[in-house]
């Protein structure tokens, strides 16, 4: 059995681009952000902080910890941002994306409405670019807001912007031929068609590259950034997709995807648009619709846009996964739980 996918809407719901800090217990004194210290460790493992306990914010804190030196952030673009939170009560690590999967945000206006000081941040930086963020405020599960009182003790966020998405793969489409099912992609309106006369049920996973990129090679226990169309070979029904929405991140492995994900898509360049075809028995099996999940063989339409390597401690999450008790497919990375301090 595999565990549930759905990311976790805490301190930050990034599948809607929002980035919320949680409030932790009272203590009494006002920090600033830039009183810190950081120990960023090149941005390659979780950092570590230290400051004067309890920490407390009395309104929203940025503070730029590194510039970066990569490419400039504009306005639309999708970022993968690795975060760690630390409670403000005692200075204690809550999570880390660095042991699962990075989160990725969007630049748009809904962030700006969400978390305006992050957007005014991560706008104007560059790739590689590190920050902190604490505030005072919370938000619940029905999308209201408060406020902590004076003292109380507040995280403290750190990130990292370490890549820049590109909104979808470049090239010229390979045309299959007319027994092949076809994807057109107008805007961010994906469509993939089955042809009428598709032939037997697929038996073994097949790959096709409709573009070859010539990025990097994924691996398998990569962590994969991808825009992707699924449907049903059956009737050709479209279960799942997010070309109209933030690209997926998921871990390329088999404890969280369907076998014929992970072997469909290692070996494959970031740059690359696949179209995989999966057997019932390397999709959701013979169980699947007790399960919930879509029924046969399946076709997925994969844009790498983007990997990186495999974090240092796995925790299964998003993607197509093999059980009921997963989403159907790439959802967005689980998210680190601050604890509420005592």
């Amino acid at each position: 059995m595999k565990k549930k996918f759905a990311a976790k809407k805490l301190t930050w719901a990034a599948t809607s681009a929002v980035v919320v800090l949680a409030l932790t217990a009272c203590g009494s004194g006002t920090q600033k952000l830039e009183d810190v210290d950081y120990d960023m460790k090149g941005a390659t493992a979780e950092p570590s902080v230290g400051f004067e306990t309890p920490f407390a914010a009395t309104g929203n804190q940025t503070h730029i910890i590194e510039d970066g030196s990569g490419d400039q952030v504009n306005e639309g673009d999708a970022l993968v941002l690795n975060a760690s939170v630390f409670s403000g009560a005692d200075g204690k690590s809550q999570g880390s994306t660095y042991t699962s999967s990075p989160l990725i945000i969007e630049v748009n206006d809904q962030l700006k409405e969400n978390a305006p000081e992050i957007y005014d941040v991560v706008s104007q930086a560059k790739v590689g670019t590190s920050f902190s963020y604490t505030t005072n405020t919370t938000m619940g599960q029905d999308g209201t807001k408060s406020t902590s009182s004076p003292g109380s003790a507040t995280n403290v966020e750190v990130y990292t912007i370490s890549q820049k998405l590109p909104s979808s793969v470049e090239g010229e489409q390979k045309d299959l031929g007319a027994d092949k099912p076809k994807f057109t992609l107008e805007g961010n309106k994906a469509t993939l068609t089955l042809p009428e006369n598709k032939g037997d049920e697929p038996k073994e996973v097949v790959t096709d590259d409709l573009i070859t990129g010539n990025g990097e090679t994924v691996n398998e226990g990569d962590t994969v950034y991808a825009r992707y169309i699924g449907v049903t070979w059956n009737d050709g029904k479209v279960f799942d997709q997010n070309y109209d929405a933030a690209p997926a991140a998921f871990q390329l492995n088999k404890d969280s995807l369907v076998e014929g994900w992970v072997e469909g898509l290692t070996g494959k360049k970031v740059g690359s648009r696949v179209m995989v075809t999966i057997p019932t028995d390397k999709a959701y099996g013979e169980n699947a619709k007790e399960n919930q999940m879509p029924e046969g063989p399946l076709v997925f339409v994969v844009d790498i846009l983007g990997r990186s390597d495999a974090p240092a401690a796995t925790e299964t999450q998003s993607a197509p996964a093999e059980t009921g008790e997963a989403s159907s497919a790439p959802a967005q990375s689980e998210t680190p739980q601050p604890e509420e301090s005592k």
